[in-house]
């Protein structure tokens, strides 16, 4: 008799662990957001060669070109005024411009990430950019935060310009002087953000 009443103790607990993971599991699926990529980076995060296309950020405004280009030495002047492309703040990531010689496209144009949100009120997205001449960083079309001329800034997204599917964030370059123009962006902290790695 007592053997049975183990047998049957030791069934429950694994039960009850077994629901317990499952709870939790669908409770990370839930707050879960797909695909924050830096600029210029792969899908695993490692750096992009110089002047290969970021796949992940998207461009628009400039006729002929949607993918923008990683931007580094011979095709940026990264001694003068930009920080080398590499790690800042444990952070992996890479200017990336419209185009990789000078005289750079006219501004306005938009460097875009699109990703997922299942719940909003869960998810924490933060980092810092960098833009080379001025732009405005936005998310879903609304903006939260301005640079000019190289200024590392910080910024975070408030959840309230979150939404539960679809959402953006979004680079548009405000004025340039069409030399040696990019942006950088890196992500440094993603509560309830999982990534496509």
């Amino acid at each position: 008799m007592s053997s049975l009443w183990g047998l049957s103790m030791v069934k429950t607990i694994a039960l009850a662990a077994a629901l317990t993971a499952a709870v939790f599991s669908c409770a990370a699926s839930a707050n879960a957001t797909t695909a924050l990529f830096n600029t210029g980076v792969d899908s695993s995060g490692n750096l992009l060669t110089s002047g290969s296309v970021d796949p992940h950020w998207r461009l628009s405004g400039v006729p002929g070109v949607s993918s923008p280009y990683v931007l580094g030495s011979p095709y940026a002047n990264l001694y003068r005024l930009w920080p080398a492309n590499g790690p800042i703040v444990d952070q992996v990531s890479a200017w990336i411009g419209a185009s990789l010689g000078n005289p750079t496209p006219p501004y306005p144009y938009t460097f875009t990430q699109t990703f997922y949100v299942t719940n909003p009120d869960a998810v924490w997205i933060a980092g810092y950019w960098y833009s080379d001449d001025s732009a405005t960083l936005l998310v879903n079309g609304h903006a939260i935060t301005y640079n000019s001329c190289c200024r590392m800034e910080a910024f975070s997204v408030p959840d309230a310009l979150l939404k539960a599917g679809k959402n953006t964030i979004a680079v548009e370059m405000t004025w340039d002087d069409r030399h040696d123009d990019g942006v950088r962006v890196l992500f440094t902290s993603e509560t309830g953000v999982s990534r496509s790695r």
